[in-house]
């Protein structure tokens, strides 16, 4: 159930960082959605590793949801630094 909900950010986030690359929302604005849902995502993936029932298909899950809490925390930096992010693409 966390994961679904995770996934209902991710996809809001996804939407509003679209919306940035098209010049709708400043860089600022953007990390702090950014911000959000990676230390969201971040909160669930280790809930889903570490906690009380986790087995190998809950560590799986989280492990795969902490690529997408990097790239999140990743945007956000880049926009607090200034920096264009071309890193991330490679």
């Amino acid at each position: 159930m966390l994961l679904g909900m995770a996934l209902l950010y991710v996809g809001a986030v996804l939407f509003l960082n679209g919306l940035w690359l098209l010049g709708k929302i400043s860089d600022k604005e953007i990390a702090v959605i950014n911000i959000f849902v990676g230390g969201l995502t971040l909160v669930i993936a280790l809930s889903m590793a570490f906690g009380p029932d986790a087995d190998a298909v809950s560590i799986r899950a989280a492990a795969l949801t902490l690529l997408f809490t990097f790239t999140y925390f990743w945007v956000a930096l880049n926009r607090y630094n200034g920096t264009d992010g071309r890193g991330l693409g490679w």
